[in-house]
């Protein structure tokens, strides 16, 4: 499985119009796409961006649906600044089952030392995801990784934003180079079911 995500500075004063196109409009139109198999859309209000996630089966699904081809690209850009897209490999998705009663995501982006992919990728499935998926109001977790860039993105879904700032992420670990960045959103849009 594939994943893009954008990532894109709301312009001062657009941030409700930016929850609302994530409600009501983009998230509804990948949902529509035949090839899609999930949504995820986000708002960091700490840094000010919007991120928005979509999943597909392969990566030809992938580069065959733009997002231009999904929506009106001229409206992201009244509300939005410049994004930044990549492509990502789904490694692990955990039970999604709980996913739409989501409302916060905690977002970790690690570097991760050159020839270690495989073995983060099993940290996270086989320790990351049983230690926190024990805790109150964890719903979901997801971990993307880019192996051109030795980077992982994991992704934890909260029932709410006291959960998720009552578990606070798991200390630092052998696998990574320097610090992890870290987000704390408001989901705005969820499909993942």
């Amino acid at each position: 499985m594939r994943a893009r995500m954008n990532i894109a500075p709301i312009k001062a004063g657009k941030k409700d119009e930016t929850i609302t196109f994530f409600k009501d409009t983009l998230g509804p139109a990948n949902s529509r796409v035949q090839a899609n198999v999930g949504m995820l859309c986000m708002i960091d209000h700490t840094e000010g961006n919007a991120i928005a996630i979509s999943f597909w089966p392969s990566e030809a699904d992938l580069t065959g649906n733009p997002p231009g081809s999904v929506i009106d690209v001229s409206i992201v850009d009244q509300i939005l600044g410049p994004r930044v897209s990549g492509g990502y490999d789904v490694d692990v998705r955990g039970d999604m089952s709980k996913s739409s009663s989501a409302t916060h995501a905690r977002t970790n982006r690690r570097q991760i030392q050159p020839g270690k992919m495989d073995e983060a990728i099993s940290e996270y499935r086989d320790s990351v995801i049983p230690a926190v998926g024990s805790r109150k109001g964890f719903v979901g977790g997801l971990l993307l990784s880019d192996r051109d860039n030795n980077t992982t993105l994991a992704i934890s879904l909260w029932a709410s934003e006291a959960d998720m700032l009552a578990n606070q992420p798991l200390g630092p670990d052998s696998l990574s180079v320097g610090s992890t960045v870290r987000t704390e959103c408001e989901l705005t849009y969820v499909d993942l079911d």
